[in-house]
């Protein structure tokens, strides 16, 4: 048999039997058999077969018994299909990309269209159906479309102040802050309007985020006594806030924490400081008030006594007793023979010269 025949030709095919046979037959193929059932036979190829067709040639034995010989035949001239881009075949939105088939006489495109050429703008796959008088042959090509890129910028609404927050821009593959930063994140310190210019092969797009100054706690609170003797102890109570703890600062280098605190003071004038920062689901910014010179904390006095001069005459009748302790914001003497006396340093004549 003839390994290979031209478009529309048929081939003479024979097979031989080695042996006694009860019958023989041919199988295989689309096309027509003369003789399927003889050692020789004319096959016509099918419209549609191109290439190798594979064909079968039987012999069955008297036990019916069936040996099968595989042959092959190459039919040449049928269109082979094939479709070229004339550029990338993955495009922006709103761009083509022309498609042209080749390998036959005439072209039958999936859009409806009969031409060798097409020009494609939808994402899809697109097949062509190249047609001669020896058949017909297939292709496909794929063509995906890119949109335009759709910037975002995501983070914190607020900012509180001395708070560095985190800005993540997406929707690109490359970003032009306005802070100057060109990485998808940008760090920024203080409330402000930030834009980001996203690009992609597609194009570019811009968006912003305000970032607005966080609101702070106001803080307050009260204390039970502000001045006295040391030790002077204290008790704080802060006002309730809701979500937020508080930390104290006492003003001797002491501090403390909660919404109640005690503290107990040496002598000295003393500020206080309360900070509530957010815990939970809050979102207010730390809040911190100082209440300067609050708690004064008087010292104890000593008492010690001082005359002048210490031996009296005639000429020094007078004696001048002196406070010689310390912490003293009022004095009174007593000398025995009248009442007290509410002086720092009271003169009094000699009781032996009067």
């Amino acid at each position: 048999m003839p390994s290979s025949i031209g478009c529309g030709e048929t081939a003479s095919l024979s097979a031989t039997v080695n042996g006694w046979a009860t019958s023989v037959f041919w199988q295989g193929g689309s096309g027509t058999w003369s003789d399927p059932l003889g050692e020789v036979t004319d096959y016509t190829p099918g419209f549609a077969e191109s290439g190798v067709i594979a064909l079968t040639f039987c012999a069955v034995g008297s036990c019916s018994d069936t040996i099968c010989t595989a042959a092959s035949l190459n039919v040449e001239g049928a269109p082979t299909a094939s479709i070229v881009a004339d550029g990338p075949t993955t495009i922006c939105a709103g761009s083509s990309v022309t498609l042209t088939a080749s390998g036959g006489n005439t072209y039958a495109w999936s859009t409806g269209a009969g031409t060798a050429s097409i020009d494609a703008s939808v994402a899809g796959t697109y097949t062509v159906t190249a047609t001669n008088a020896c058949g017909f042959g297939m292709a496909e090509i794929t063509i995906e479309v890119d949109q335009p890129p759709v910037a975002q910028v995501n983070g914190p609404l607020t900012s509180c102040p001395g708070e560095v927050i985190t800005l993540l821009a997406s929707g690109g593959t490359s970003y032009a802050w306005s802070t100057g930063g060109t990485g998808e994140t940008v760090q920024v310190d203080q409330p402000g309007t930030y834009s980001v210019v996203v690009s992609a092969e597609c194009g570019a797009d811009q968006a912003e985020i305000i970032v607005q100054p966080g609101i702070s706690w106001e803080p307050s609170f009260t204390v039970d006594v502000e001045e006295g003797c040391s030790p002077l102890c204290v008790q704080f109570t802060a006002q309730e806030l809701g979500e937020a703890t508080f930390a104290w600062d006492f003003g001797d280098g002491s501090t403390g924490d909660g919404p109640n605190a005690g503290h107990c003071y040496a002598p000295g004038d003393h500020s206080v400081t309360l900070t509530a920062t957010s815990i939970g689901y809050a979102t207010e910014c730390p809040g911190t008030i100082t209440v300067a010179d609050l708690i004064h904390a008087w010292p104890l006095p000593s008492a010690a006594i001082g005359a002048s001069p210490a031996t009296t005459t005639i000429e020094q009748p007078t004696i001048q007793f002196m406070d010689l302790g310390t912490g003293a914001n009022a004095w009174q003497w007593t000398f025995g023979d009248v009442g007290t006396v509410p002086l720092p340093s009271p003169h009094r004549p000699s009781p032996m010269i009067q």
